[in-house]
């Protein structure tokens, strides 16, 4: 079932808003960490899913072709949408 226009756009927004909570956000050029839950191997986690993925998809839209996503900065925690690129997937 398809949900209609304005309750999809109020789903967006409250997912928007639950992970944002969870970045200590700052300048566009600096490291916005994640202060929510990690996944098994340490890695930055949002409900079941790497966390860098929703803020890449939340700032930019869908990673195309389904690439993964990596921060370009080095810094682990860092879900800054500049800090972000989509990848080729490993064959």
């Amino acid at each position: 079932m398809r949900m209609p226009g304005v309750a999809r756009l109020f789903v967006r927004y409250e997912r928007g808003r639950r992970f944002w909570r969870h970045v200590r956000v700052g300048g566009p050029d600096e490291h916005w960490l994640w202060e929510g839950d990690l996944d098994a191997e340490g890695r930055p986690s949002f409900a079941g899913a790497p966390a860098a993925a929703y803020a890449y998809e939340l700032a930019r839209g869908s990673a195309p072709n389904g690439r993964a996503i990596e921060q370009r900065c080095g810094e682990g925690r860092c879900v800054n949408p500049e800090h972000l690129r989509p990848v080729p997937p490993v064959p």
